[in-house]
């Protein structure tokens, strides 16, 4: 059974199927566009579930609003969607759930320790168990006594809508875009505040999460913040090397005075690329620089 690693590939995959599917070939634009994929495998399953549950049922005006805005949501973490951050408040709150639930682990104590990778686990094993148990018609299993699947999803919602109008106020003010944004610190940043900056990378906002082929990854003591992602896009074509693209997270220069340190950031955090350059005659032609490294004591 899967318990939710290859949940990026599969999407991969159905895409390359259905190129095949239609005769056609796949190209770089193509690539682009598996790398910028959203649709998320475990929430479209959890969406299955949900939208089984009785509105009526939930108890408050806001939690049916969420429950109401999820069933209106397509499934992608797209970065101007609002139901994904219904969704992202909602998933933070199931794998914290089940974790109290299945492995008796006070959350609070957890929430003290924010670096803890407990969750990070629970990612790959109970919670992708829980959600293909929930498409099986199953799930109680992970629960407490007497608890129900309707219940516990419902409480899911009402803490996660609990949780987003304390950071945020009312239902549907923020995109996905607006609350999954960078964090990258420079190293030096502790040590010198002041110049925090000048040398943090600029914060923005990303589509994705870390279940989809856009993978920005996050935890909920990081408050929906992407903490990972690919520390590079690449985009090879193996019959023609100089039609590659590629971009990195910041930029190419570690250099914190550099006008590359931080220039493909908002390319990175939109998937959108640069030219992957092959052939020696084409990046000397286009170099603005050239630097010359000799051994150490070489004049």
């Amino acid at each position: 059974a899967s318990f939710g690693s290859d949940y990026r590939a599969r999407r991969i995959i159905s895409h390359i199927e259905n190129a095949k599917t239609v005769g056609r070939s796949i190209r770089v634009e193509d690539m682009a566009a598996f790398h910028g994929d959203v649709g998320t495998v475990p929430g479209i399953k959890l969406l299955g579930r949900i939208k089984q549950i009785d509105a009526e049922s939930t108890g408050t005006d806001t939690t049916k609003s969420a429950l109401e805005m999820l069933c209106e949501w397509d499934g992608n973490l797209s970065a101007d969607s609002i139901g994904a951050v219904i969704y992202s408040a909602c998933n933070d709150e199931i794998s914290l759930m089940l974790m109290e639930r299945c492995y008796e682990i006070d959350r609070a104590e957890f929430e003290s320790n924010p670096d803890l990778n407990a969750v990070d686990h629970l990612r790959r094993q109970l919670k992708p168990a829980f959600v293909n148990a929930l498409e099986r018609g199953e799930g109680e299993e992970y629960l407490a006594d007497g608890e129900t699947v309707e219940q516990f999803l419902i409480s899911a919602i009402a803490n996660a809508v609990r949780n987003l109008e304390q950071k945020y106020g009312a239902l549907g003010t923020v995109a996905w875009g607006d609350v999954h944004v960078t964090k990258q610190t420079h190293p030096l940043s502790a040590v010198f505040p002041e110049a925090t900056d000048f040398l943090d990378a600029p914060a923005v906002g990303t589509a994705g999460d870390g279940d989809v082929p856009f993978a920005t990854g996050s935890r909920p003591s990081w408050n929906f913040r992407t903490g990972s992602g690919p520390v590079n896009r690449y985009l090879h074509d193996p019959s023609n090397w100089s039609a590659g693209r590629w971009i990195v997270p910041l930029g190419v220069s570690g250099n914190v005075g550099s006008q590359h340190r931080h220039d493909q950031q908002e390319h990175w955090a939109t998937v959108a690329s640069i030219p992957q350059l092959f052939d020696l005659d084409a990046i000397k032609r286009s170099a603005s620089t050239v630097q010359h490294l000799r051994p150490s004591g070489e004049s």
